[in-house]
């Protein structure tokens, strides 16, 4: 019986694999929601970090982002500020998330968008290999090296920009 079990678990998962992996990453002007609190991927416009970085956070009114394929990866621009998310080389608690004030392409803005099932995508950083989460962070979005469960599941919906 458990012989049966196991071999009909193995049956759904390979089922499965071609579904998620063919889930299509939605480019151009779109709105990111975190799947799990249900509020949108925002940047900060009460506090700048410093002159150079901007802090991003979440909340129920969205901002349009600009999703674009770029060197084998995606680049996530803030499409009013124009503005590269990217993680930071600081931590606490997690690496630090902002958008890059000076407008210029950044090494560490570069994006893994990965299919997680049920048209929802984790948004891991290609340089770092950390991805974006929102629990217990205080307000702020930081990135996480574990990438897994809903804790790390955005929503991305095309929008009009």
């Amino acid at each position: 019986r458990q012989a049966t079990m196991q071999t009909s678990f193995l049956f759904i998962c390979i089922l499965l694999v071609p579904v998620i992996s063919s889930q299509k990453v939605p480019t151009g002007c779109v709105e990111i929601k975190h799947a799990k609190i249900q509020k949108y991927l925002v940047v900060s416009h009460s506090a700048s970090h410093d002159e150079d970085r901007r802090h991003v956070t979440y909340s129920r009114t969205p901002e349009q982002w600009l999703l674009y394929s770029d060197e084998g990866h995606y680049r996530i621009l803030h499409q009013r500020l124009l503005e590269d998310l990217f993680v930071s080389a600081q931590t606490w608690k997690g690496r630090y998330v902002f958008t890059w004030m000076p407008k210029e392409r950044i090494e560490n803005g570069l994006w893994d968008v990965l299919p997680a099932g049920r048209g929802k995508f984790i948004l891991r950083n290609a340089y770092y290999k950390d991805c974006l989460q929102t629990v217990g962070s205080f307000g702020w979005v930081q990135a996480y090296p574990e990438c897994r469960g809903s804790d790390f599941e955005w929503e991305i919906q095309l929008a009009d920009c």
